[in-house]
């Protein structure tokens, strides 16, 4: 599967902001420059991305109804976007989902030119390159990354985060110098989380 590569300019209406009936600021609060129109294959698939999420979910939040699966819900625009967890059911047949707030990464695609931004799902805009919410906000300048400037791709373009650590172990060693314990965390993504996933102290 493939993504686009996107940039995201964002900008807040606080200057002022519209209080008392005001009137609310011309153009989109959030807009993506696209800077590469092809990211490639990826190594990830988008329903495999939500797995990883809600397998993660699953394990930190200790809720037994989550499966540990999900699948990206394009048939739904407004929830195409975002990570639905699968729920056990009853013997009823009807999916069921939760979401805990996440969302896909900036440029998965998630309809027929279509692709993600903050959370929305939107169409290519402004003669293909920009992700916008309002056409009155096309950027007249081009993505400020080159595409050769733009980082490779070998999966969703996505950071991994960091689950809770574990409790320390036990020492290795009862009494004296010598001992170490330690506590490990597991990232949502292999290989993508920054630092360290044990620690040993002595």
């Amino acid at each position: 599967m493939g993504s686009i590569g996107v940039t995201t300019t964002r900008r807040a209406c606080n200057s002022p902001a519209p209080l008392n009936g005001g009137a609310e600021c011309d153009g989109a609060g959030v807009r993506g420059h696209i800077c590469n129109k092809n990211c490639g294959q990826q190594s990830l698939t988008v329903n495999q991305y939500i797995t990883n999420v809600c397998a993660e979910h699953r394990r930190t939040k200790g809720d037994n109804e989550l499966t540990g699966s999900g699948s990206q819900l394009n048939r739904y625009p407004q929830r195409a976007c975002k990570v639905f967890c699968d729920v056990k059911t009853g013997s009823g047949g009807q999916r069921n989902y939760r979401f805990y707030g996440d969302n896909l990464p900036d440029g998965t695609p998630c309809g027929w030119d279509r692709y993600c931004l903050n959370g929305e799902c939107l169409n290519l805009s402004c003669d293909d390159t920009a992700l916008i919410t309002r056409d009155l906000s096309c950027p007249s300048e081009r993505c400020p990354l080159s595409s050769a400037a733009a980082p490779p791709s070998d999966m969703l373009n996505v950071q991994g985060q960091w689950g809770a650590w574990s409790l320390w172990t036990s020492c290795t060693v009862s009494c004296g110098s010598g001992g170490v314990k330690q506590r490990s965390r597991a990232c949502n993504i292999a290989n993508r989380c920054e630092g360290a996933a044990t620690e040993r102290v002595a």
